[in-house]
């Protein structure tokens, strides 16, 4: 049991789980961060590429290498965690769910944004059982709105279009109110 903290004063969490250098998934987490910033939010950064591969097990908890450590930490601390990651095959990649995992409880009573890329625009509710799990198995209180970037969606190198930007730019606003209405149940419900 965890005595109140100060939520609502934490900076967001903002995860790229795209386990590739050059990816649409990468790109939005760049464009939030940027916009976050712009609008003098602080934030603390995490790149998936810069965690060390790690296996899904009962023991994780203990064999955390260190900077999945500070991940977790950095997340326990946060206001609100906003992931930027891939559909692969209609389903949340595995990085989501490896996140989700190695995260454990430090998820639970958070607001949780989830930012996906894929292919094409059909896998729009491809993180549907993602969020079940968020909400059910980690009691994450789950942003109900998503945007969905599709590499058709950029319009150069590192830039998506203006009707992306503007959605992505609009879905943040909403989830940073929806962080902060909620900020008061994290406290009251981790004690609880």
């Amino acid at each position: 049991m965890h005595g109140p903290t100060d939520v609502k004063a934490g900076p967001i969490t903002v995860v790229c789980a795209s386990p590739n250098t050059v990816s649409v998934s990468r790109v939005t987490s760049q464009l939030v961060n940027a916009y976050l910033s712009e609008n003098k939010k602080r934030i603390e950064t995490f790149d998936i590429l810069d965690l060390p591969p790690i296996w899904v097990r009962k023991d994780m908890e203990e064999t955390l290498p260190a900077e999945w450590v500070a991940l977790r930490e950095s997340v326990s601390r946060a206001r609100a965690l906003v992931v930027c990651g891939p559909v692969y095959y209609y389903d949340a990649g595995s990085p989501y769910n490896v996140l989700v995992e190695a995260l454990g409880e430090g998820i639970a009573w958070k607001p949780v944004l989830l930012l996906t890329s894929a292919g094409s625009n059909r896998s729009h509710l491809a993180i549907g059982s993602l969020m079940q799990n968020l909400i059910f198995e980690r009691h994450s209180l789950v942003f109900p709105d998503s945007v969905l970037v599709t590499k058709d969606d950029l319009v150069g190198q590192g830039m998506v279009s203006e009707q992306i930007k503007e959605r992505l730019t609009n879905i943040v606003d909403r989830f940073i109110a929806f962080a902060d209405a909620t900020c008061h149940l994290h406290d009251s419900l981790e004690m609880s």
